[in-house]
């Protein structure tokens, strides 16, 4: 669903001097990071940092090594300046170069009617800059503007190539003393290409597609302890032209430790190339002696957004000093929910041989629900120990329209129905810490991929001032197995029982 991953990075006035680390074991040969950061002039800071790793092959299952050992390495920098009382700057730029590998069953439509499992090698480029401007205005309102651009590009069985060029404005301000509200606008431009080779290829391939977006947020404190907060975004695509995304937010706060709240919001995924574009020679089908039929599935040029309407409420509550307690349910409702319609099949000379099409095309007829909880808390048990316990449960229904295939369907059973965790961190002296986590998944319908428990388990000590060592071990409890399927083509892996040494020197 569309929405805002907001990841923070620390600013380089915070990572000045030098760190390097180093890392081997049993699932990783080799992984390393070089940093240092330093000042420029009186008003701003670098860093610059530079990483490699090379990561083992899985398990494709009975002892069989897979392809998809991964090896990559990334560079780049971060400055921030200063330039006045009121204005500060940020630059950043990066550079990545990954090889790694996968196992596919594909069909090959050069060769029909042959199906065939083989190792498919990956490389990955991709590099982005941005720059971010913030401005304070005398009365406290804050201006800040944002300008992105990336670069990715994959080689595998295709080739896929995106660009995007990226740009947001944004208006941070109060009215009174109660209404503190957000306002902004924002535009996209991507181009991407795609070049298939076995079974999927795109018709045209290469989009240029705009995004425009405008968004308010309101915040109003209604009382001392209760606060609304309301807001929409209004976005324009070049798929499905304009979209409405509201929200709101009630929080009430009986005591200064405790909160409650409530919300509720519509969201929408826009239909992409793979709706609208995509061609995919899916299966081959054997017909009567010498005879075989191929299921083709086709782009849907009238694909509808993919709709979500999510309700969620919540309680928070700092019981005392030491321990915490975090509930939360929620209950969603999707509409239009990507699926397959079946054609009329037909008999075709092109490709060769002749060869009986049995179209499927992307369609929005299925529907579908989610509810469910998830409970997370902290207890010190002592001034060196803490664990943080975990419970998430989720049930999912799934309402395909009859004879329609969907896709939401055949992908439904990937999230499992309970999940658990506890966590636990204990400062063993001022020099050595021990931190261990265990988890509990439930299995999956697909595959069907069985529950599994995983325990892990981390020493970590100082030496001096400036040096750090630690030494880990993960799925410590089987020696291999499978947490999901991958869907598609790619053939999955086993997770393996793995251990791992680091050394870190700060200068």
């Amino acid at each position: 669903m569309n929405g805002v991953i907001n990841i923070i990075t620390k600013s380089s006035k915070d990572t000045q001097g030098g760190l390097v680390t180093a890392s081997t074991g049993s699932a990783e040969n080799l992984g390393g990071l070089a940093q240092y950061g330093g000042k420029i002039g009186s008003n701003g800071t670098y860093r610059a940092y530079g990483n490699y790793f090379n990561v083992q092959p899985g398990l494709l299952g009975a002892g069989v090594t897979g392809a998809d050992g991964w090896r990559g390495s990334s560079g780049g920098f971060r400055s921030d300046w200063v330039l006045s009382d009121r204005d500060t700057l940020t630059v950043q730029a990066n550079l990545m170069q990954t090889g790694e590998g996968q196992t596919l069953t594909s069909v090959i439509v050069s060769q029909l009617p042959l199906t065939r499992t083989f190792n498919d090698n990956v490389t990955v480029g991709a590099g982005d800059i941005q720059g971010q401007y913030n401005h304070t205005f005398s009365n406290g309102s804050e201006l800040n503007f944002l300008g992105y651009f990336d670069r990715f590009q994959r080689h595998d069985e295709a080739d896929n190539s995106i660009q995007d060029l990226d740009a947001e404005l944004q208006y941070h301000f109060r009215i009174g003393s109660r209404q503190d509200l957000v306002a902004g606008t924002g535009y996209r431009l991507t181009s991407d290409r795609y070049i298939g080779l076995y079974d999927t290829f795109f018709v045209p391939n290469h989009r240029l597609d705009s995004l425009f977006s405008v968004f308010v947020q309101d915040e109003v404190e209604l009382t001392h302890n209760l606060a609304f907060t309301l807001g929409i975004k209004v976005e324009h695509n070049a798929f499905t032209g304009f979209e409405f995304e509201p929200s709101a937010q009630l929080v009430w706060t009986p005591k200064d430790r405790q909160s409650v709240w409530f919300s509720a919001a519509r969201a929408i995924r826009q239909p992409s190339a793979l709706d609208v574009n995509v061609h995919i020679a899916a299966a081959v089908v054997p017909l009567s002696p010498g005879n075989f039929g191929v299921v083709e599935i086709s782009g849907n040029p009238q694909e509808n957004a993919e709709k979500l309407l999510n309700y969620e409420l919540g309680y928070r509550n700092q019981v005392n000093r030491r321990t915490s307690l975090d509930v939360t349910t929620f209950l969603s409702n999707y509409t239009d929910l990507r699926s397959t319609e079946s054609g009329v099949p037909f008999f075709t000379l092109n490709p060769s041989p002749p060869h009986l099409v049995i179209p499927q095309v992307w369609g929005n007829s299925a529907r579908a629900q989610t509810y469910g909880v998830e409970l997370s808390g902290s207890w010190d048990i002592t001034s060196r120990w803490r664990i943080s316990p975990g419970f998430s449960f989720i049930h999912m229904s799934i309402n395909p329209v009859p004879v329609a295939l969907s896709v939401a369907a055949a992908t439904w059973g990937n999230s499992p129905v309970h999940q658990a965790q506890l966590r636990s961190s204990v400062k063993l002296s001022h020099r050595l810490e021990w931190d261990t986590s265990a988890y509990f998944v439930g299995g999956l319908s697909n595959g069907p991929v069985p529950a599994y428990t995983r325990l892990d388990t981390r020493l970590g000590w100082t030496l001096g001032e400036s040096v750090y060592f630690s030494v880990g071990g993960q799925n410590l409890l089987s020696p291999h197995h499978f947490e999901f399927l991958s869907g598609y083509q790619v053939q999955p892996t086993e997770v393996q029982r793995s251990v791992v040494g680091k050394v870190t020197w700060r200068f």
